[in-house]
C-alpha cells in the first residue's frame, strides 16, 4: 500500500512539475518568479533530467526498502550539492558529472547489479544534480527560493521515475519486469551517450 502512494505521489508530481512553467508564467506574489525557475531546472536540464530517471530506475528495481534509504541520502546530497554549488559557483564545470552518474546507474541496472549500488547511486545522483544547478547570483532570498524550487523539482524527477518502474514491477512477473527494466536501461544508456556527444560537439 505504501508503494502504491508513493508511485501515485510520482505521477501526481507530473502535473505540478508541468502546470508551473504554463499557468504561472506570471507569478501570483512579486519575488516568487524563482521557485518556479527553479522547480523546472532540472527537468530543463538533460542532464539532471537523465540522472534522475536513471536513479529512480535504479531504486525502482531495488525494491521499497532499500529505495527509501537510498532516496533519504538522495534528499541530503541534493541539499548539500546546492549550497556548495552556490557557495563555489561550480555550475558551469559540473555538467558533466549528472551525465557520469546517469551512465554508471544505467549500466548498473543493465548488468542486474543495480540492487547492491542503490544507497551509493542515490547519494551520488542527489550530490551531482545539486553541483550542476547553482542559480544565477542575486539577493540571498531569491537565492534560497530558487535553490527550494530546484530541491523540489529533482526529487519530484526521482519519484516520478521511481514510481512508474515500482507500478511495472507490481503489475508484471519478476522475469518480465527484469526484462522490461533492463532495455530501458539499455535506451537511457543510449541517450546518455548521444547527448554527451552532443554536448561535447557543442
Amino acid at each position: 500500500m505504501r508503494n502504491r502512494a508513493l508511485a501515485r505521489l510520482g505521477y501526481l508530481s507530473t502535473g505540478a512539475l508541468l502546470a508551473p512553467g504554463v499557468s504561472f508564467a506570471h507569478a501570483p506574489m512579486p519575488g516568487v518568479e524563482g521557485f518556479y525557475v527553479g522547480l523546472l531546472h532540472p527537468a530543463g536540464a538533460p542532464e539532471s533530467l537523465l540522472c534522475a530517471f536513471a536513479v529512480g530506475l535504479v531504486l525502482g528495481m531495488a525494491g521499497s526498502t532499500l529505495a527509501r534509504k537510498a532516496w533519504g541520502l538522495f534528499v541530503v546530497a541534493l541539499a548539500l550539492g546546492l549550497v556548495w554549488s552556490y557557495a563555489r559557483e561550480t555550475a558551469a564545470t559540473s555538467a558533466w558529472l549528472p551525465l557520469a552518474i546517469a551512465l554508471a546507474a544505467a549500466a548498473s541496472a543493465v548488468l542486474g547489479k543495480a540492487r547492491w549500488l542503490t544507497i551509493g547511486l542515490g547519494a551520488a545522483g542527489g550530490m551531482a544534480i545539486g553541483l550542476a544547478s547553482a542559480p544565477d547570483p542575486g539577493p540571498a532570498g531569491a537565492v534560497v527560493i530558487t535553490l527550494a524550487g530546484t530541491f523540489v523539482g529533482a526529487n519530484l524527477l526521482l519519484l516520478l521515475a521511481f514510481g512508474g518502474v515500482d507500478i511495472a514491477r507490481e503489475r508484471l512477473r519478476a522475469a518480465w519486469f527484469m526484462l522490461a527494466a533492463r532495455v530501458l536501461a539499455g535506451w537511457l544508456i543510449a541517450i546518455i551517450l548521444l547527448w554527451g556527444a552532443f554536448a561535447y560537439v557543442r
